[in-house]
């Protein structure tokens, strides 16, 4: 997709200041201001791009919720989050968060 592109993910992680976060995709061609902004409602901890779709962004945030973007697009709602998943329930998602293909996956 574009090897210059660089997400950075922002938040306050105190238990009880929580805050919302941000995702934000910067550019070298334009290191002012962020190409993407992701507002989301809790405080950033993970972000990674997919091997098999660089368009997507995965970021995991304070209270365990994935959230998943596609920076192509200007939309900047997510295209899949895990927010009905019981297992966001169990504590913020912080790293690890790896992709992986699944059965019929291109």
């Amino acid at each position: 997709l574009n090897p210059d592109l660089l997400a950075v993910g922002y938040g306050q992680f105190r238990f009880q200041e929580q805050k919302k976060g941000l995702a934000c995709c910067w550019s070298l061609k334009n290191p002012m201001w962020p190409e993407r902004i992701y507002h989301c409602v809790h405080g950033v901890t993970a972000l990674d791009f997919s091997i098999a779709n660089p368009n997507l962004l995965a970021v995991g945030l304070f209270n365990g919720t994935i959230e998943v973007y596609n920076v192509q697009s200007r939309n900047q709602t997510s295209v899949l989050d895990n927010r009905a998943c019981v297992a966001a329930e169990m504590g913020g998602a912080r790293q690890g968060n790896k992709w992986r293909r699944q059965r019929g996956d291109p």
